[in-house]
């Protein structure tokens, strides 16, 4: 990046696919800064495209780690630009990550709203991946409602999209929902399976914030089973605590949740001292064992 042969457009390139890098991997403090070193080239050169772009990205990394008012500001000022250049595949793009802020507010319908102007934008535009990350979104937000065939057909379709661009994010963020749909319907076992697959492949991507997320998931689907070890789903519970406080990603209001769900069975099932024993087994057990542990 600081080569003086580059220009401020690679450079700014560069930035971006780096920070991308980092922030796949839960490098949020590294993918932060290069994002705003793309940001700040791309103002200087009036590459409104490439703004949008780093806004985006910066919204991203807000979200992630809890700071919603910032992510939605980040996303409105580049939806603003977006309508200005008439760019629909960043429209298309923003208005689905609006969707999960405005999700998080509580605002399920204007949500809805959003997520489907998205997905509309990127079947206009035959951009397989949005409309997938799209369905993905419509049909989690529909499993909130209670309306498990919209849900089980949107995230079937989003899988099918992504097992044929082979986009192992889009699979394993399909995956994990549809494991979501199977345990509101009481297909426990089914859930289990569908995590540890969706588990196996954030593992193998390095998503450090979707591995977190499916220990979780992982560890709730295991208490809804007759026979199980309690222990073991409160050290998986430990192990998502222990990485979301090393890459600082806190869990959304819908995660924190089910977290506190699952968290209240185990401990009626271990009593507080043997919980507290089994979450620091979990936070001390390094994170490739846990994960080995986890896909049995």
């Amino acid at each position: 990046l600081r080569s003086p042969k580059l220009s401020p457009s690679t450079r700014a390139k560069i930035a971006h696919g780096a920070g991308t890098l980092a922030w796949s991997q839960g490098d949020y403090a590294a993918a932060r800064t290069l994002y705003k070193e793309g940001l700040s080239i791309s103002r200087k050169l009036g590459d409104k495209k490439a703004v949008v772009l780093a806004l985006n990205n910066l919204g991203l990394i807000a979200s992630d780690q809890g700071d919603h008012p910032t992510a939605r500001r980040l996303y409105e000022e580049g939806l603003a630009i977006s309508r200005e250049l008439d760019d629909k595949q960043s429209l298309g793009l923003l208005l689905n990550n609006l969707g999960n802020e405005v999700w998080f507010e509580g605002d399920l319908a204007r949500a809805r709203t959003l997520y489907e102007e998205s997905v509309a934008l990127d079947r206009e535009l035959g951009d397989r991946r949005g409309i997938a990350l799209g369905l993905i979104n419509v049909g989690m937000l529909a499993t909130e409602q209670g309306d498990y065939a919209q849900a089980q057909a949107c995230h079937e379709e989003g899988l099918a999209i992504g097992r044929e661009l082979g986009d192992k994010f889009c699979i394993s963020r399909a995956l994990s929902s549809l494991a979501v749909v199977a345990l509101k319907q009481g297909d426990h076992t089914g859930a289990a399976a569908l995590t540890r697959e969706s588990l196996a492949m954030g593992h193998e991507l390095g998503d450090k914030r979707g591995i977190a997320e499916r220990l979780e998931e992982l560890a709730g689907a295991l208490c809804k089973q007759d026979q199980v070890d309690s222990a073991y789903a409160a050290r998986l519970l430990g192990t998502a605590d222990a990485l979301r406080q090393a890459i600082g990603a806190p869990p959304t209001p819908t995660e924190h949740s089910e977290y506190e769900r699952t968290l209240s069975v185990i401990k009626a099932r271990l009593g507080d001292a043997a919980l507290d024993e089994a979450l620091q087994e979990g936070r001390d057990m390094p994170l490739d064992e846990a994960i080995a542990s986890a896909l049995g």
